[in-house]
C-alpha cells in the first residue's frame, strides 16, 4: 500500500469520515441517510450505487475490487499506471537492498525509460531526474565489492508515484465507479455473499453520501481531491457553464444544506427528469472559448452513465448517445449528441492530422457536393474573437427526404495543454458549429441545416493517444425527429468505422507520402492559433 498517499488523504478527510459513517434517524442532524427507513426494494443497482461515496483506498484494500479495477483498466487499454503502482508497492516493501536494486532496474526498463514497454506519461523533468538518480545509484553500486554494501533508496520513484496516483485517483477511478465493470463486480460479490442487498458490498467500499435539495439524485458521487497536472491549460479561466432546463434556475443558500428524508430520496430517484442542454454559445457566430468550455464539459461527463448510453463497444473504441437532448437555441428543437471515443497507438499530432488528410477529404466529398471557404476571421480579443476561424459553405449530397440541403459553419482548431518540455500542445481540438454569412443567402428551394462537429485528440504517452468525436445535426424540413435521431446514431457508428479505416490507410504510408490539405482554411487557422497561444503562454 502506498501509505504516504493514503495518509495524506485520511488527514484531509478525517473529520468527514467521523460523521459520514454514522446513520441518523429521520429528522436528526447527522450527515448520513439511514437505509433502515429507505425502501430500497424498488431501486436498481445503479440507483443504489448513486447513494454512495467511494474512496480509491478502499478499492485497493479490497482484493476482489482491486482486481475488478485492474480488469477495467485492461479493457480501457490503460493498465500502465496500475502496473507501475503495484510494482512500486512491491519495491517499497522489499527490505533487502540488493533485491530492491534489482526491482528498481526492472521498473526503470519497463516504465520510466523512453519507449519502454509500459512507458508512463511523465514530464521530461521528472523522467530525467529519476534516470539521473538511478544512474548515480547504479554507478556507486558497481563499485561495491560485496552485495551487502549495495544501496537503493525506497523513495527513488516518489515523484513518479505522485503523478501516477493522481492520474489513477482523478481520472481512472471515477470512470471505473461509473462503469459496467463496477456493477458486474458488485453483483458477483453479492452472489458470493449470498445476499440480495448491495449494502453489504457497498459499505466495504464507501459511505452513504449526503443528499441535499440541490443534489442530483442520479449522479454518482466519487470523493477525491483535485491533483495538479503537469500540463498547463490556457483555458482554465473560462467560466463553468451551469446546466439548466428551459426557463428553470437553480440556487443554494449560503447556510447549512438541508438533509432530505429517505422518502424524498426515493421520489427523486424515480422522478429525475432529463433536461435539454445548450450545445453552443449562440451569442457568437464564431467558435470561442465558451464553445470549448462546453466541449470540455461533454468530455468530463462521458463517465456518467445517467448522461450517456452505449450504442456499441469494442476493444479500444466506444460509440455513445447522450441521454439529454441539446439545442442551439432554446426555441429550436433539441436532439441527442453522438460520441465516438477510443484509445490508439501513435503520435497524437499525427493522428489529429488524419482529419486534414487527403483520405478524409475524399470521404467528405461523398456527402458534400461542394465546399467553399467564405471568409477567414482573425483572432481579435478586442472584438471578442478568441480564436481564428474559417467560415465554410457546404452543399450536401443527400438522398430524399434529405435532398436540397446546405449548411454554413464556423471552424477552428484549438491547441491546448501546453507542454513546456516539448514546446508543443498535448491536446488538439477541431470544433465546427453552425454560422451565417452575407455571401450565403438562403434560397427558397433549399433547406438550411445545422451541423455541429468536434474532434479532440489527447496525448496519453509518447506513443499512445485518446480521441473523442461529438456530432449533432438538425436536418430541418418535415422530417420526423425519431428518424433524424436514428440516422444520427447510425451515421456516427459508420463514421467511426470509416475513421479507423482512414487511420489504418494513412499509417501504412510513409510520413512523406501523407498529404495534408487545407480543409477550407482549417489548417491555416490552426497555425495561427498555435502561434498566438504559445506567445500568450510564454508571456505569462
Amino acid at each position: 500500500m502506498l501509505h504516504r498517499h493514503f495518509d495524506k488523504w485520511h488527514h484531509s478527510t478525517s473529520h468527514e469520515k467521523t460523521t459520514s459513517h454514522e446513520s441518523s434517524p429521520k429528522g436528526g442532524t447527522g450527515n448520513t441517510i439511514s437505509t433502515q427507513s429507505l425502501n430500497t426494494s424498488n431501486l436498481s443497482l445503479e440507483d443504489y450505487i448513486s447513494l454512495y461515496k467511494f474512496r480509491i483506498e478502499a478499492i485497493f484494500d479490497h482484493e476482489q475490487a482491486r482486481e475488478a479495477f485492474r480488469h477495467h483498466l485492461q479493457q480501457s487499454l490503460n493498465e500502465e499506471p496500475f502496473l507501475f503502482y503495484e510494482a512500486v508497492e512491491k519495491y517499497q516493501k522489499t527490505r533487502l537492498e540488493k533485491n530492491r536494486a534489482n526491482m528498481a532496474n526492472e521498473i526503470m526498463s519497463n516504465f520510466i525509460q523512453v519507449n519502454s514497454k509500459y512507458e508512463l506519461n511523465l514530464s521530461m523533468t521528472i523522467r530525467n531526474e529519476i534516470m539521473k538518480n538511478w544512474k548515480q545509484i547504479s554507478e556507486k553500486n558497481d563499485l561495491r565489492a560485496f552485495d551487502d554494501f549495495i544501496s537503493c533508496p525506497t523513495d527513488l520513484f516518489n515523484k513518479a508515484q505522485d503523478v501516477i496516483f493522481t492520474e489513477l485517483r482523478d481520472d481512472n477511478f471515477p470512470r471505473f465507479i461509473h462503469s459496467e465493470n463496477f456493477k458486474k463486480f458488485i453483483k458477483k460479490e453479492m452472489k458470493k455473499l449470498k445476499c440480495n442487498d448491495p449494502k453489504q458490498v457497498l459499505d466495504q467500499l464507501g459511505t452513504m453520501r449526503v443528499v441535499t435539495n440541490s443534489s442530483t439524485s442520479s449522479g454518482h458521487s466519487v470523493e477525491h481531491e483535485h491533483g495538479s497536472s503537469s500540463s498547463h491549460s490556457l483555458h482554465d479561466s473560462s467560466s463553468n457553464l451551469s446546466d439548466k432546463s428551459n426557463g428553470g434556475s437553480s440556487s443554494q443558500d449560503d447556510g447549512d444544506a438541508e438533509v432530505e428524508t429517505a422518502d424524498d430520496v426515493e421520489i427523486q430517484l424515480k422522478e429525475t427528469k432529463i433536461t435539454d442542454r445548450p450545445l453552443v454559445d449562440n451569442t457568437s457566430l464564431y467558435v470561442n472559448s465558451k464553445d470549448y468550455a462546453m466541449v470540455k464539459e461533454l468530455i468530463s461527463s462521458l463517465s456518467d452513465s445517467s448522461r450517456w448510453k452505449t450504442i456499441e463497444e469494442k476493444f479500444g473504441m466506444k460509440t455513445l448517445s447522450s441521454s439529454n437532448n441539446f439545442y442551439l437555441n432554446p426555441t429550436d428543437g433539441a436532439l441527442p449528441v453522438v460520441c465516438c471515443s477510443g484509445l490508439a497507438s501513435g503520435k497524437h499530432t499525427e493522428f489529429f492530422e488524419m482529419i486534414l488528410s487527403k483520405s478524409m477529404e475524399e470521404m467528405i466529398s461523398k456527402v458534400c457536393k461542394r465546399r467553399v471557404q467564405l471568409d477567414h476571421i482573425e483572432y481579435d480579443p478586442e472584438s471578442n474573437i478568441d480564436y481564428s476561424n474559417t467560415i465554410v459553405y457546404l452543399e450536401l449530397d443527400s438522398p430524399f427526404p434529405f435532398s436540397k440541403r446546405e449548411a454554413v459553419v464556423a471552424r477552428t482548431i484549438i491547441p491546448d495543454l501546453y507542454n513546456k518540455e516539448t514546446d508543443s500542445f498535448d491536446r488538439l481540438i477541431f470544433i465546427q458549429k453552425p454560422s451565417v454569412h452575407e455571401e450565403a443567402v438562403i434560397m427558397k428551394d433549399v433547406v438550411r441545416v445545422f451541423i455541429y462537429s468536434v474532434f479532440v485528440v489527447d496525448r496519453k504517452t509518447n506513443d499512445t493517444l485518446k480521441y473523442y468525436s461529438f456530432d449533432w445535426i438538425d436536418l430541418k424540413g418535415k422530417v420526423p425527429k425519431k428518424l433524424v435521431e436514428k440516422l444520427a446514431r447510425l451515421g456516427a457508428s459508420v463514421l467511426h468505422k470509416m475513421m479507423h479505416a482512414i487511420v489504418k490507410k494513412e499509417t501504412s504510408k510513409d510520413k512523406d507520402e501523407r498529404l495534408i490539405v487545407s480543409a477550407e482554411g482549417a489548417l491555416e487557422v490552426m497555425h495561427e492559433n498555435i502561434k498566438f497561444l504559445k506567445e500568450k503562454f510564454k508571456s505569462q
